[in-house]
């Protein structure tokens, strides 16, 4: 895998933890947003463990926007989950139902002006995986040229369908994603 400069990897429901190892392994610079666990020894635990193998660890929160903007200008590859519900989010269509998707990748996307890749992990016989790649997603633009927002989190969220459709054994959501 040869990548350069900065851009997003969004990942699948099973989480960023194995295509951010095999980024990193790879040799990328990397980035990883998270959602902190609410107990604090955990917490810093969970980090502990993935710091020094999965890169730079970005903790949501209020601040989370700009330290991945950071972290994209400084030219690190940054990963996040990207198919949670949100309810401040753009509407998008996922199998049919609307439901709404966190607009941040696309929006710091249209800010840095950066590829977007798709990144997940399949699991295979005898407890391997394999780590894909896809991408670069093409990202809608509108009449000024910059990254369409809602149109970006479409693109997307098509992209998760059809993984989902493509190894639908894989997936289990244990959240609700439509409301």
């Amino acid at each position: 895998m040869q990548v350069s400069g900065p851009q997003f990897g969004l990942a699948e429901a099973s989480g960023c933890e194995v295509p951010a190892l095999a980024a990193r392994g790879g040799g990328l610079d990397f980035a990883v947003l998270y959602r902190r666990p609410n107990l604090g020894a955990v917490a810093d635990a969970v980090a502990e463990l993935r710091d020094g193998s999965m890169g730079t660890m970005i903790a949501g929160g209020p601040d989370a926007p700009f330290r991945i903007a950071r972290a994209l200008e400084a030219g690190q590859h940054v990963a996040m989950l990207v198919d949670q519900h949100y309810g401040l989010g753009v509407e998008v269509t996922f199998f049919g139902r609307r439901c709404r998707a966190n607009p941040m990748l696309a929006r710091l996307a249209r800010h840095i002006d950066c590829p977007i890749y798709g990144t997940r992990a399949i699991r295979l016989p005898d407890h391997r995986l394999q780590v894909d790649l896809t991408g670069p997603i093409e990202m809608p633009r509108g009449a000024d040229g910059r990254i369409d927002i809602a149109g970006a989190m479409q693109a997307i969220t098509s992209v998760i369908e059809g993984w989902v459709r493509e190894h639908p054994d894989q997936w289990l959501w244990v959240h609700r994603r439509w409301r």
